[in-house]
């Protein structure tokens, strides 16, 4: 029995050592960079309406400001290169500031959504928070009980409603 417990805990090892997880490439950023909403191009002031405070606010020595946001994903940050967001951590070089994208700054009306991303966090208020309510898979259809800001107040069929950032959703109807 000894033997057959020890072959199970190294197929298990075996198994944890083989995830692989990869970073987004350049080409397709994602939507969510683990737990956060793409905020690339959006000023320091469509960060905070968008996303919420930060937990932690940091200058480096270069000027770069970062912001960190307690997700559930763990601690992420938000960078700041001539008053633009960024994902990615600057490089050393001096690279001009992100073009602005069309993001989204303000949740459109709408009645129902759908869930772009696997593993989308929803939140018990509109800003990122260090705990989800729960996860949704992608193509969860989702029906909309008002906007606030960036974000969606849905119903997940319960008496409150949770909040899912416009960036992680497409509109329906």
């Amino acid at each position: 029995m000894t033997q057959t417990v020890l072959v199970l805990i190294g197929a298990l090892i075996g198994l944890v050592g083989s995830i692989d997880v990869q970073a987004p490439t350049a080409i397709a950023p994602p939507t969510t960079y683990a737990g956060l909403p793409n905020v690339t191009g959006y000023t320091p002031e469509q960060v905070k309406t968008s996303v919420g405070l930060p937990v932690v606010v940091r200058i480096s020595k270069t000027g770069v400001t970062s912001w960190l946001y307690a997700t559930p994903d763990g601690d992420r940050f938000i960078y700041f290169v001539n008053g633009h967001a960024t994902m990615m951590l600057p490089t050393k070089s001096r690279e001009a500031a992100p073009a602005a994208i069309p993001g989204c700054a303000q949740a459109p009306e709408a009645r129902t959504v759908i869930v772009l991303s696997p593993n989308t966090p929803v939140y018990s208020a509109p800003r990122v928070r260090p705990e989800a309510v729960d996860r949704l898979a992608a193509g969860t259809a989702l029906p909309v009980l008002r906007t606030a800001g960036a974000w969606f107040a849905v119903s997940l069929g319960g008496i409150h409603a949770a909040y899912v950032h416009c960036s992680d959703v497409h509109v329906s109807e």
